[in-house]
């Protein structure tokens, strides 16, 4: 493990070094840095009382691993998205799926807060969870999983052979973030990288009130034991889900749903997509391959669609036949109506293209592929004569089973689905002059 020293001087947060550089979320126009302008304050979370029992991985999970959640009017569009991007996140690693609440009864409410708290669990009806820090995604994610069923991690009941609570330290009123829950249920080791364990200064009485501060040691709330000292300032990580956050979200809602073309992770199991024809896709890995069947040399291309999470995330690539990168985009918005676009085209001869789709920041989503080909020429019957009748009559022939000798297939779109109405489509529209729908 690469061992990291903590700096808590910036906005009351723990931040990673690593090589003598700070590092914070991975760098996203809607997530700066706590040090860079536009960042929210860190504020720790103070989980209010809980009017139920439950416990760390109960019966309180929510059915299916369905979520629905609504926005308070008061949230801005650009929280809005910082918070469905955290979404997506723990949709990547888990089977859990956040959707818009229309009419359910049980629900999580996100809303505007002076500080960032939430219920622990499904509660059965409006449970409300609240943000001050939109701008850090691990911050949103602990709160996020705090209403997914779990509790911080110094509150496990194995802590005291990882770490010492010092409620000395503690700030008056702000002890229950560090009880002991009896009833839950660890799951693997006690995880020093968890976004759900406080850094060491948090509600410290060294620091302001309610709040986490860059303390020394002598004023820390949270100690490691003499055995895990060099894991100390691992405590407080909002850089990123550990493996252990993601093992423990596996363990009670299963692991991410992926679309039904998985497992198409590399050029070796790369998948054949239909020809314009869109397909619903979800990116849950690194990156999803596909073949394109090209049967008529001419115009290729392909068009990607996806949500803002797609946005300087993804990047869609078209392959020639020997796996060379012929034409590369990202999705933009430029429209700004949330639907972000990608396409590549190029002009080739017939062959199996590929397309490649892959992505650089740790979330996932849901997209739509269409790759698009050459339709045959109109002169169907190959004769050298076009456009003319008997090309009408010829293809309507062979598209009711009869045969001709010198006549091109019946799969005039080249999509591989034959006989369809979209052929015909195809050939009375470029009969007409235009063109290859």
């Amino acid at each position: 493990m690469m061992m990291r020293k903590s700096i808590r001087a910036v906005c009351g947060c723990t931040l990673a070094v690593v090589a003598g550089q700070a590092v914070g979320q991975l760098s996203h126009p809607l997530f700066p840095q706590p040090w860079e302008a536009g960042a929210d304050p860190i504020v720790a979370c103070n989980l209010p009382e809980q009017f139920v029992p439950r416990s760390l991985w109960n019966a309180n999970l929510w059915p299916s691993g369905i979520v629905h959640y609504e926005f308070d009017p008061a949230v801005t569009a650009q929280n809005r998205s910082r918070t469905r991007i955290a979404m997506n996140e723990i949709e990547t690693f888990c089977g859990v799926r956040f959707v818009p609440r229309t009419t359910e009864v049980a629900y999580v409410y996100v809303q505007n807060g002076t500080g960032n708290n939430s219920f622990v669990g499904r509660t059965g009806g409006r449970q409300v969870l609240n943000m001050v820090s939109w701008s850090s995604r691990y911050i949103i994610i602990h709160e996020f999983m705090h209403a997914l069923g779990i509790w911080h991690e110094q509150q496990r009941n194995d802590r005291e052979t990882f770490v010492t609570i010092v409620t000395a330290n503690i700030q008056a009123g702000f002890g229950g973030n560090f009880t002991i829950r009896n009833t839950a249920t660890p799951f693997g080791a006690f995880d020093f990288e968890s976004v759900m364990l406080y850094d060491d200064c948090s509600f410290s009485t060294c620091c302001p009130a309610g709040s986490t501060c860059g303390c020394s040691l002598s004023c820390a709330t949270i100690l490691a034991q003499p055995a895990f000292a060099g894991q100390q300032n691992l405590m407080g990580n909002r850089s990123y889900m550990s493996q252990g956050d993601k093992d423990g979200l596996v363990s009670r809602y299963g692991a991410p749903m992926d679309d039904s073309f998985e497992e198409n992770d590399g050029l070796t199991g790369a998948v054949a997509l239909p020809i314009r024809t869109p397909v619903e896709l979800r990116l849950i890995d690194a990156g999803d391959f596909f073949t394109m069947p090209i049967a008529v040399a001419g115009a290729i291309s392909a068009e990607l669609s996806a949500g803002e999470w797609a946005g300087t995330n993804v990047t869609l690539a078209l392959l020639s036949p020997t796996n060379a990168v012929l034409r590369s985009a990202q999705p933009t918005d430029p429209d700004g109506d949330g639907v972000f676009v990608a396409t590549v085209s190029t002009t080739g001869a017939a062959g199996t293209y590929k397309l490649r789709v892959t992505k650089t920041q740790p979330w996932g989503g849901d997209y739509t592929l269409t790759a698009n080909g050459t339709c045959d020429d109109v002169d169907f019957n190959n004769n050298g004569v076009f456009p003319e009748d008997q090309d009408v009559v010829d293809f309507f022939s062979v598209l009711a089973g009869a045969s001709c000798g010198a006549c091109n297939d019946i799969d005039f779109n080249n999509n591989l689905v034959f006989p369809e109405d979209a052929d015909v489509t195809a050939f009375i529209n470029t009969l007409a002059g235009g063109g290859c729908p």
